[in-house]
């Protein structure tokens, strides 16, 4: 929960520090290696000559993989500037360093736990009184590099669908279809992609034995707050109930991760 807070402060704070971070942060139009299918004098796909290089194809497999690796290799080369962009721009993070401060002080006094709590103060703490330590630890390490390598990931898993298509026939792996997998494997290629991969990640990831203590603290509360007092409010089933996910919380906690 922890990580998961301050990805998603960070995310607020970049989305909203100015108007342009967010277009700064999308990887930009397919542009130029050697190729016949750039517009002239501009390193971007022109439309009709790519439809003309799909219509050539037909049923030739050979003319089809060479256009897909043609358009793989052009985005390639964009996003590999994209990821330059990410690390290189540490510094449009001063712009929002203050507001990181606030929103991690603020976080901290309603987010439950007290590893969480603390771990958002540290960073509050940092953020206010060391700017450097904020913009070449937390965002260049902790962000930046961390999504440069999520992207990766993740269009390393998409091009191995791609490279399995291309294994086919036209008939089985059409140029309609191998079009819209370019697509998608380029569109992984931004931040705000690679953020919510991190976040994906995140939400997957095990319960500290911590983080475990409290949950079973929390419903050790609940169960003597219902079987307690003049009047029961919980039948057996329901004490019983709270008591499995107890048993179940301690097994987890044996096996959980210490930090």
């Amino acid at each position: 929960m922890t990580y998961k807070v301050i990805l998603v402060v960070l995310g607020a704070a970049l989305a909203g520090g100015c108007s342009w971070i967010a277009d700064k942060y999308q990887a930009d139009p397919i542009m130029a290696v050697q190729t016949d299918l750039l517009k002239p004098n501009e390193e971007a796909v022109d439309g009709k000559k790519l439809e003309k290089r799909i219509a050539a194809i037909g049923q030739d497999k050979g003319k089809r993989d060479e256009l897909v690796n043609e358009l793989l290799m052009l985005s390639d080369r964009v996003c590999s500037n994209h990821q330059a962009e990410i690390i290189a721009n540490a510094n449009d993070f001063n712009i929002v360093t203050g507001s990181i401060t606030n929103l991690l002080s603020a976080a901290g006094t309603v987010v439950g736990g007290a590893a969480t709590k603390a771990a958002l103060a540290a960073g509050a703490s940092v953020s206010g009184s060391t700017k450097t330590l904020v913009d070449n630890e937390l965002y260049l390490e902790s962000v930046g590099t961390t999504i440069v390598r999520a992207i990766s990931v993740a269009r390393e898993k998409y091009l191995a669908k791609i490279e399995n298509g291309m294994q086919e026939e036209v008939k089985e792996y059409p140029v309609t279809e191998a079009l819209r997998d370019v697509q998608e494997y380029h569109g992984r290629c931004s931040f705000y992609y690679g953020l919510m991969e991190i976040s994906k990640a995140l939400e997957q990831r095990k319960k500290t034995k911590a983080e475990i203590a409290g949950d079973i603290r929390a419903l050790e509360d609940r169960k003597a707050k219902l079987t307690q007092g003049a009047a029961l409010r919980a039948t057996p089933a329901d004490v019983r109930g709270l008591e499995e996910r107890i048993d179940a919380l301690l097994l987890e906690q044996l096996a959980a991760p210490a930090y």
